[in-house]
This record gives structure tokens, C-alpha cells and sequence, in this order.
């Protein structure tokens, strides 16, 4: 068994993409929302070369990192894989922050604004 996260469902579109959010690596970035579930904002992460960190986590916060801290009300998503789907956990703004924790330096190693999606 794998520690991978949902597929994307069939009744997945894609609503934004980007290959320039983040901070300082080129992680291509895509946006899913469903037909079938409005409120539901998947996010599937590409980095176009390898992200030599160890223990990678992937964080949702209202708000941006302060230097190599995780704000206080971040959410944590899940432990981070390449072309893994991850479901965020939106509130009502549907703007914030991705960001990728290393558990192993215990410091933000990137992050990635995000306006509101829909």
C-alpha cells in the first residue's frame, strides 16, 4: 500500500494552473474543482526538477509564512509526493498560502500564494 492521496475524481476540471507561484522553485501547479462537488479544490504539485529536502509536508494557511516559521493557524494537508493529488481545506476567503514544511530542517522550504479560487 502507498501513502498516496485521492485520484482525482472523474468529474475533475481543471480551474487554474500556474508554473509560477512559488517562491523560489518552479512547481508547476494545478487547480481541480468538481461538478459534482462545488466546494471541493484539489491541487496536484509538478516541480520541474527534484525536491532534494527530507520530509517534505505540504501546509494550507490563510496567511503567509514570516520567514522559516508555518503561521500559527496553518492546516496540514498531507506529507508531500510528486503527482500526488491533495484535497486543500478551503474556508470561506478560498485564499492563502501553500506551503512545503521540512520536517527534517524544521523550516518553510517553499511556499506559494494563491488568490481566491473558485
Amino acid at each position: 500500500m502507498t501513502g498516496r492521496g485521492p485520484e482525482l475524481p472523474a468529474s475533475a476540471y481543471l480551474v487554474r494552473e500556474s508554473t509560477g507561484l512559488w517562491k523560489q522553485h518552479s512547481i508547476a501547479t494545478k487547480f481541480y474543482g468538481r461538478s459534482d462537488s462545488p466546494r471541493d479544490i484539489y491541487v496536484v504539485l509538478r516541480p520541474t526538477q527534484a525536491l532534494n529536502e527530507p520530509d517534505l509536508l505540504l501546509y494550507w494557511s490563510i496567511n503567509a509564512p514570516q520567514g522559516n516559521s508555518l503561521p500559527s493557524e496553518s492546516l496540514l494537508v498531507a506529507p508531500y509526493t510528486v503527482d500526488e493529488t491533495f484535497t486543500l481545506p478551503l474556508d470561506k476567503e478560498r485564499a492563502g498560502s501553500l506551503i512545503l514544511f521540512s520536517m527534517g530542517h524544521q523550516a518553510v522550504f517553499d511556499s506559494a500564494r494563491v488568490e481566491k479560487l473558485p
